[in-house]
């Protein structure tokens, strides 16, 4: 049974034995003897079926698929929402980037936070990642600045990333989602009503917003006035689903850009997916096709 079970085959124990048998192996009771000149190269049951297969023919064993049971894990929801955001970040143009989760001291004073002692490592690689940040803005920032140097003057980048947060004392991960643009919509346009209105305003910011969560269904979604010090106080909204706040959208502040070098506006969406996973979400609708 072992043997045609490795083989797949349904081969008679006196087809099996007569075939060893011929080939030099002797049998003591379910034992097998493997002859003195065949020590070396037959040492377990799947070389005694490899012997039988080659004598009777493998044309002769039938074709057939291993069957076994396949473990699969499901997918989190914290990984579904990460893969939703992501593939609507690309849909609407998006491109992106991958940073380090640690950032200089003087990324941080840039953004007009105090350097706390629990967020500096100890034995960091270099001096420019010696923090552990807090958001993932200045590391956006710090990619607008470089692309507007070399004369790339129309950025769009998004990063899902692990930051961390001081919470009562206790360093707290949190997922969360930052996409910044700046320059033009479209990069290629030729018509003149196109080349006009080129340019991302509060409302485009907005827009983009409700795209990337679309497909998360939402229940309830709304625009306050917030105080995110990091945007603009008159150019951006927090991003509410029925009490909890989930995130904040619009032009990020003219002060704060500057610090990094950047002289055009950059917008911005910023997403925490940790909240998002406590809102409530809308069950999926599906309509007869006919």
């Amino acid at each position: 049974d072992a043997i045609n079970g490795l083989l797949g085959s349904t081969f008679s124990d006196a087809e099996m034995k007569a075939i060893l048998h011929n080939l030099g192996f002797d049998f003591q009771g379910d034992a097998v003897v493997v002859p003195s000149w065949r020590r070396r190269d037959v040492e377990e049951s799947p070389c005694l079926a490899e012997e039988i297969a080659r004598i009777i023919g493998f044309d002769k064993i039938k074709t057939s698929l291993p069957t076994q049971n396949v473990l699969v894990d499901l997918e989190s929801p914290l990984s579904v929402l990460r893969r939703q955001l992501t593939e609507n970040a690309l849909a609407v143009g998006l491109t992106e980037q991958r940073s380090f989760s640690m950032i200089a001291p003087h990324d941080l004073e840039k953004m007009g936070d105090s350097l706390e002692a629990k967020f500096v490592i100890s034995n960091p690689i270099s001096s420019d990642q010696s923090v552990i940040r807090n958001t993932v803005l200045p590391s956006l920032l710090n990619s607008i600045s470089f692309n507007l140097k070399r004369q790339r003057h129309s950025v769009k980048l998004f990063e899902i990333s692990q930051v961390y947060v001081n919470d009562s004392d206790i360093i707290k991960e949190k997922e969360q989602f930052f996409c910044l643009v700046t320059g033009e919509k479209l990069e290629n346009a030729y018509v003149d009503r196109d080349k006009k209105n080129n340019n991302f305003d509060f409302s485009e910011l907005k827009l983009m917003a409700m795209n990337l969560l679309s497909s998360v269904r939402l229940v309830n979604l709304t625009f306050q006035k917030g105080d995110n010090t990091q945007f603009h106080p008159k150019q951006s909204l927090d991003v509410y689903c029925l009490k909890t706040k989930i995130g904040t959208v619009g032009v990020l502040h003219p002060g704060l850009i500057k610090t990094f070098g950047i002289d055009q506006p950059v917008g911005g969406v910023e997403l925490d997916l940790n909240a998002l996973l406590q809102c409530h979400h809308k069950a999926p609708k599906y309509v007869e096709y006919s």
